[in-house]
């Protein structure tokens, strides 16, 4: 059993580094550059901006559903590492526990029949 917590980082790891990895480091880039973006549209003068005032909706909006993906993509990301990979990775270690140990089947309870507990 203390075998299975090193195994279930690895494999963790492997699925994390195979598959997420990439797509995570995009949108933490992304949000970053976006974020970066906003603060510098933040200095400039109202004033200098009112002429091009749809440009700017139109310019926002489309920065706003950026940054709403990349932020979507990186929830995906922590949840898929933090929840369904460990839960994954626990169920396959107790099928595989299962398989050496030779258990089939559903484990059931059956009670005890009414000749064995009855006492005189």
């Amino acid at each position: 059993l203390r075998l299975l917590i090193p195994l279930a980082a690895i494999a963790d790891q492997y699925v994390y580094d195979t598959f997420l990895a990439p797509k995570y480091e995009i949108a933490a880039g992304e949000v970053t550059r976006l974020n970066q973006g906003m603060q510098q549209d933040d200095g400039k003068d109202l004033l200098d901006r009112a002429t091009e005032m749809k440009e700017l909706l139109t310019h926002l909006a489309e920065r706003t559903t950026d940054y709403a993906r990349h932020l979507l993509t990186l929830i995906i990301v922590f949840v898929i590492q933090a929840a369904l990979l460990p839960l994954a990775t626990l169920y396959f270690m107790i099928q595989l526990l299962k398989w050496l140990a030779g258990i089939t089947g559903e484990l059931t309870f059956t009670p005890p029949s009414p000749e064995r507990t009855a006492t005189p």
